[in-house]
């Protein structure tokens, strides 16, 4: 008995000094749904980012910023398309007529910026939309820049940001069908100096552009999100060849004109078994869980990189395996972190869930390696743990060692209805990624923004605050160990 005592009053200063962190959900509110998308575009693509004292959501279809402290929505639900035109300033010919695409944003503590990209759906030489706002108060003024994506069609816009540059990277087809696959991939660096002083302008932008397949880039290319200091950037993608690869390469002089992107690295990794489809209750309609490309922002914090994708996770797995009598494999997330210098990985671990599958994750790091991982979480019946709705889950998770632990799970919001039916397809499309953030002004404080079945035809969007303890000082963990030093000695005598 002793010795439980002893190992659970270590454990409480290990959390005191911390090592491990518990979350606390607090502002917790539903964001945009499909009813209140003024284009009413699905999938949402549900994306977010937070400033000192503002939460913008922008996905597919509607841009709407909220009051940080109560989550009231500031304004009214703008469309995409008038946040271009009428906020940003854009001409509606650079618009187009066939639509918008992939939304992005990002606050950049640095700058003082909203940055935020999303793409037109022209069939070839569609466009990239680059807006930036001139202050951290993203209802005031914006301006805005563009530039052609693809000669064919550039899709899949990534974004990255960093104390000296803007990256986008791009997936490009010879047109929007996609016909014939993937053809090559873009990364665009773009000095941050140009863009936030005066009219943006991407006249010493570094387009590397078209780099074949079978280059060694990987696919949907992350510019990595660094806020702190930095001579040069990083990128970050999954292998094309190689499940067990991840490509990394660096970008020196990224402030200004003539940036030069490196040669890849592979980098060693666990294997990604192929992703099936994920379970809903009633067994008729699974939802695309995508593939194993990196979908939403890659983090560098101090000298580690931090990134997350779907994996499969059991046994028989194959893509987008439409059996659903069969679930020996299901959905899980692999959490990789790479040594920044030497691109190497130095920790790893699967996040997974007999009978569930997760998908869609967004991870976000503080300065203590405290990794918040937000994702959805959907199941089937019969033996699976419900609740089984699409719904929104974040994880807490630290490294240890050569270990990513998972310590906390956190239901966010969960589905309204048993099953998502909206399109009446199998699959049911579902993302395309999720957004999580950590906060500029506390760092014990992170966002999450998911996707959640609102209803059987409505897809929602879920936007929580996930606080953390703040550090216990050394005189706590100190006192604590004390205590456990006590305990010990009492048993003794």
């Amino acid at each position: 008995m002793g010795k439980r005592v002893g190992i659970a009053v270590l454990a409480v200063c290990l959390a005191s000094a911390g090592l491990f962190a518990t979350g606390i959900i607090g502002l917790n509110f539903a964001g945009v749904d499909l009813s209140a998308d003024p284009r009413q575009l699905t999938p949402p693509d549900t994306m977010g980012a937070v400033g000192p004292n503002h939460i913008v959501e922008f996905i597919n279809g509607a841009f709407a910023v909220y009051n940080k402290t109560t989550g009231a929505l500031i304004g009214s639900v703008q469309s995409d398309s008038s946040f271009w035109t009428s906020t940003v300033g854009l001409s509606s010919s650079t618009l187009g007529t066939s639509g918008l695409t992939d939304t992005r944003i990002q606050y950049d503590p640095g700058s003082g910026r909203w940055f935020a990209t999303e793409l037109t759906t022209d069939s070839t030489g569609n466009k990239l939309l680059l807006g930036i706002s001139q202050t951290s108060d993203p209802t005031g003024a914006w301006k805005g820049t563009s530039f052609t994506a693809n000669a064919g069609f550039g899709d899949f816009d990534t974004l990255g940001v960093d104390s000296n540059a803007v990256y986008i990277g791009t997936n490009n087809f010879t047109d929007i069908s996609g016909a014939g696959g993937l053809q090559s991939v873009s990364l665009f660096s773009i000095p941050k100096s140009d863009l936030t002083g005066g009219s943006p302008t991407t006249a010493h932008m570094t387009s590397f552009a078209d780099l074949s397949t079978s280059s060694g880039y990987g696919f949907s290319l992350q510019g990595v999100n660094n806020w702190g200091a930095t001579t040069a950037g990083t990128v970050l993608a999954q292998d094309l060849s190689s499940a067990s690869q991840l490509d990394a390469a660096t970008i020196t002089g990224p402030g200004g004109a003539g940036a030069v992107l490196s040669s890849p690295t592979g980098v060693a990794v666990g294997t990604i078994q192929p992703e099936p489809l994920a379970f809903q209750p009633d067994g008729t309609r699974q939802i695309d869980g995508s593939d194993a490309r990196i979908m939403s922002r890659v983090w560098q914090v101090g000298n580690l990189i931090y990134e997350a994708q779907e994996t499969g996770v059991g046994t028989g797995c194959s893509f987008e395996d439409s059996n659903t009598s069969d679930t020996s494999c299901r959905l899980g997330i692999r959490v990789s972190v790479l040594n920044a210098t030497t691109l190497a990985e130095v920790a790893e671990g699967v996040l997974s869930e007999a009978g569930a599958d997760y998908i869609y994750p967004s991870l976000a790091v503080d300065s203590l390696g405290n990794i918040v991982l937000g994702f959805t979480r959907s199941c089937g019946t019969g033996t699976d743990p419900g609740p089984c709705d699409p719904s929104a889950y974040a994880e807490l998770a630290k490294v240890v060692g050569s270990n990513v632990v998972f310590t906390d799970t956190l239901p966010l919001a969960i589905g309204a209805v048993g099953d998502y039916h909206l399109l009446g397809t199998t699959p049911e499309r579902w993302g395309d990624f999720s957004s999580t953030v950590p906060d500029p002004s506390n760092p014990n404080v992170f966002w999450t923004f998911q996707e959640t079945a609102a209803g059987q035809f409505d897809w929602g969007t879920q936007i929580t605050e996930i606080i953390l303890p703040e550090p216990a000082t050394a005189a706590t963990a100190l006192a604590g160990l004390a205590i456990l030093w006590l305990v010990r000695r009492r048993r003794r005598g």
